[in-house]
């Protein structure tokens, strides 16, 4: 069984589909462990209430740099005995402490096709350049 944490930023979609998925076995062998969440009025808290999933909110303003914020979600991933951490929604650069800390064991879920449309307005950028496709990417995010 793999443990992982599920980072989120706003609504909580994806995050809620994960779980279901882990739920219903279409992801086999995983068990979310804790939602983080980096907005302190993040719907996706709701949904992990909801789901009993505990979360953790971390606000990145009581940290004097992102090595200091990244180092308080560290210690609370090795709690949770987190092995992998999946970015669903979540709308901040990770920074060189989670990398350091889980090399090739962080997963981003970006919403349109790289790198044809990166960026926080993808999906946007992907309809008003009327593209015949569209889809999701997942992959490692490392240092890059």
């Amino acid at each position: 069984m793999v443990n992982i944490a599920i980072f989120a930023s706003g609504n909580g979609s994806n995050f809620e589909n994960l779980i279901n998925a882990i739920n219903d076995k279409q992801i086999d062998n995983a068990q979310c462990k804790v939602l983080i969440v980096d907005k302190e009025n993040a719907y996706a808290c709701k949904r992990a209430e909801r789901l009993h999933i505990p979360f953790v909110y971390v606000n990145p303003k009581e940290y004097a740099n992102k090595a200091e914020y990244e180092s308080e979600i560290l210690r609370i991933l090795k709690g949770y005995g987190v092995e992998l951490i999946v970015l669903a929604g979540y709308m901040r650069f990770i920074g060189e402490v989670l990398l350091t800390n889980y090399p090739n064991r962080i997963i981003n879920l970006h919403p349109a096709y790289l790198p044809n449309f990166p960026g926080a307005h993808s999906i946007l950028d992907a309809y008003e350049a009327h593209a015949e496709f569209t889809g999701v990417t997942v992959h490692y995010v490392d240092e890059v």
